[in-house]
């Protein structure tokens, strides 16, 4: 099992609160922008360690982060017409707004026995 790039993530996150304006791929940090990060799986340290623990699903089962009601990146919430948090980022056009919903993703909490290198 590898361990969770938590330190990754919450630098990602923190720069896109600051840059609303800009996409994952834009990231400073990642090499092909002159930082030190090999790009990611979908340019996210939580989807990259999902996807070298979860045996080749894409369900987001091993996902490193506990999403406000269980919802993952991608996931409806069950029932309703509504986004996950990070869907709402996606799509949000208020660039204050947008700021305020990466600053969220950036403080997700980690969940239960997952280790962060």
């Amino acid at each position: 099992m590898i361990k969770f790039n938590h330190t990754g993530h919450k630098k990602i996150w923190d720069w896109l609160s600051k840059n609303p304006d800009k996409t994952k791929y834009d990231w400073e940090g990642w090499k092909h922008n002159g930082g030190q990060y090999e790009v990611s799986e979908n340019f996210c340290f939580a989807c990259e360690y999902d996807c070298e623990n979860n045996d080749g699903d894409d369900n987001c089962d091993c996902c490193p982060l506990v999403w406000p009601d269980d919802v993952k990146c991608d996931d409806m919430k069950d029932g309703t017409a509504a986004f996950s948090l990070y869907e709402e980022w996606v799509i949000e056009p208020d660039l204050q707004f947008k700021s305020k919903l990466a600053a969220q993703i950036r403080d997700l909490p980690v969940r239960d026995g997952v280790e962060c290198g």
